[in-house]
């Protein structure tokens, strides 16, 4: 189970840059379960949208950095969450949780 609450003002702007200029939603929660068939809530703060702005390599070569921008200006969902996961087992129920949101809405594969 997921809830969260959207806000209507935030700006999306992909192709013409500001991403966001304010969370698109915030206060939510993911009921997850953990390894034992309990359920806890992971409380969510915000999700924003983000431009990723590449990755750069520093152990590839002795003397260079190298950057990939294969993916820049690709738009990032950020899910930032309250310190809520109290341990490993914990956040690794939450990861499957959400991934299953995530594949059931569409948003992405999950893989």
């Amino acid at each position: 189970k997921f809830t969260i609450q959207f806000r209507r003002s935030a700006e999306i702007n992909i192709g013409g840059l500001p991403v966001c200029s304010a969370p698109i939603a915030e206060n939510g929660q993911l009921e997850c379960e953990g390894p034992s068939g309990g359920f806890f809530n992971v409380q969510i703060e915000r999700l924003q949208i983000e431009m990723d702005s590449g990755k750069s390599f520093h152990d590839r070569h002795p003397k260079e950095s190298l950057i990939d921008l294969n993916r820049a200006g690709k738009a990032l969902m950020e899910i930032v969450t309250t310190p809520s996961i109290h341990s490993a087992t914990d956040a690794a129920a939450a990861a499957r949780s959400l991934r299953d949101v995530l594949r059931t809405v569409g948003s992405c594969d999950g893989n």
